[in-house]
Parts: structure tokens; sequence; C-alpha cells
């Protein structure tokens, strides 16, 4: 039986209860969820553990996003309660080998990217470049996080599997819709006629959904989380809808219908397919 939870920092309720309407921290999500859908067991949790958790196979992501200007300093310096944001993110989890922890930011200084060393990503973001800190860095976080209440150990152990991931966009909302239309084309997901911001707009609605609902033990835990199964279903709905627009289209090529009422009914027949995975999806949960 899941153990119920009763540390107020052991889920991330203060995200949930914040979020109104799309945000950098869904940017992120949706970005995940394009890169990763078609991986076997899949699935992305929105608020629970850390801003954004991924698990698929036998890896554990753990993300938080920040759109504002970090420092390697800013990651570790301590509040009131004399935590910090890398101290929470890593004292929430266990130190098994496969749980990755990663800040997926704007950007670093041009004098804190000295401190980071460059690497190819193998997980989330379609080996595009994620950064690891240096020795001598990862040093001076680890004292931080001793002083925070993390073991040394279990500090080493972590930071050698913390990320630093520069997203593609900024945190101006249009500028990282845009910019996720885009990658949905590159990662050949059908946006022509309208069925790109359709699905865009689904999907970042379930993730809003998802990010704000309030739990309280890991029972309830899966009501926060999107799999590869539903997430197949939603971004590929236009396989299903293939028959129904050949069928619209023979029907303006016959002037029975004008362009604009042929646009018009694929719209709707997308909009109907995507509302209806949705409504599965409400229930099922």
């Amino acid at each position: 039986m899941s153990k119920v939870v009763t540390s107020k920092n052991e889920y991330d309720n203060g995200g949930a209860i914040a979020i109104k309407g799309f945000n950098f921290q869904h940017a992120v999500a949706a970005l995940i969820i394009i890169c990763n859908y078609e991986k076997e067991n899949f699935s992305i949790y929105l608020e629970t553990k850390d801003d954004i958790e991924v698990t698929y196979s036998d890896n554990n992501f753990f993300i938080q996003a920040k759109s504002n200007q970090l420092t390697l300093n800013g990651l570790v310096k301590a509040d009131k309660q004399n935590k910090s944001i890398l101290s929470k993110s890593l004292s929430k989890t266990s130190d098994k080998k496969h749980n990755y922890y990663k800040i997926a930011t704007i950007e670093f200084s041009e004098q804190e990217q000295k401190k980071l060393n460059k690497k190819v990503s193998q997980h989330l973001f379609n080996n595009n470049e994620i950064y690891e800190i240096n020795a001598e860095a990862k040093t001076k976080l680890m004292d931080a996080l001793i002083k925070q209440g993390l073991e040394e150990e279990v500090s080493k152990t972590k930071l050698d599997n913390c990320y630093i991931y520069f997203t593609p966009f900024s945190k101006n909302s249009e500028n990282s819709y845009y910019y996720l239309l885009g990658f949905m084309n590159q990662c050949n997901i059908n946006v022509d006629g309208g069925r790109g911001k359709l699905l865009l707009n689904e999907l970042l609605n379930l993730i809003q959904q998802k990010a704000e609902k309030i739990i309280n033990n890991d029972n309830e835990k899966e009501c926060k989380q999107l799999n590869s199964a539903f997430l197949k279903s939603l971004i590929k709905t236009d396989k299903y809808l293939t028959a129904k627009d050949t069928f619209v289209q023979k029907l303006e090529e016959q002037n029975v219908i004008n362009i604009q009422n042929s646009i018009q009914i694929k719209e709707f027949l997308l909009s109907v397919g995507l509302k209806h995975l949705a409504l599965k999806n409400k229930v099922r949960n």
C-alpha cells in the first residue's frame, strides 16, 4: 500500500494553485511530450514531486522549469527554511542510478556557462545539447547542499545525474507556442489546415488540467498523468480522420461545398475527435 504523504514539501501543489493559463512550464512539458510520446511506457506527471516528472523504461526524470535567468549559486541559495531550488528537488527522491535531474531554463550568463560542460542528451530532448556541471562548480554546490541537510554521498550521486537544459524558446508565450507548432511539423505531426493549432491547444489544455489537480498522497498521483497510450491516440488523431477528410475533399471537388465550408467541416471533425479523446481520458481518470 502506498504511504500517505504528510510532508508539505513532498508534492509541489503550490505550483498547481498558482497556474493560470499557458506558461513556460506548460511549454516545456509540451516539448517533452512531442519528443517522447511514442516511447513505450512513457508517462509524464505535472506538478508532483517536481514541476515535471517523467518515467519510461527504468528511467525517472525530475524536471524544474524556470523561466528566469539562473545562476548555479541561485540554484542552491537557501530560503528561510534553509532549503533551495536544488535541495528541494534532490531531497524528494531516492538516489537510484536511473534517476535524472534536469533544470530547464532560458539562459545562464556567459560567465556562468563557463562552469558547464556541453553534452549531447540521450533522454527527453531528442539529442539536443544539455550541459553537465563541471567538477569545480559541482564541489561548491555539494558543500551548499550538505549545509542544507543532504548527505554527502547522496548529494554526489544525484549531482552526477543533474543537467542543465536551455530551451529553444523564450518565456514569451507567443514565441514558445509557435516554436512548438513548428517543432510538431518537424516531428511529422500533421499541422495542416489548422490541425496543428487545434491539437496543440488541446494538449496544452490537458497539461494545465493535470497541473492544477491537487494531490495529497501517492494513490492520487495517477490523476496528474498523461501516458503514451493516450498521447498516441491524441496526436495521431489525423489518421482516424483521413477517410472523412477524403470524403469532404470529394464534396469540394464536385462543387457540393465551397473551400471555406470544406475547411470549417474538417476543423469541426478534428475538434470533435480531440474532445472525444479528452472526454475518454477524463472518464478514465
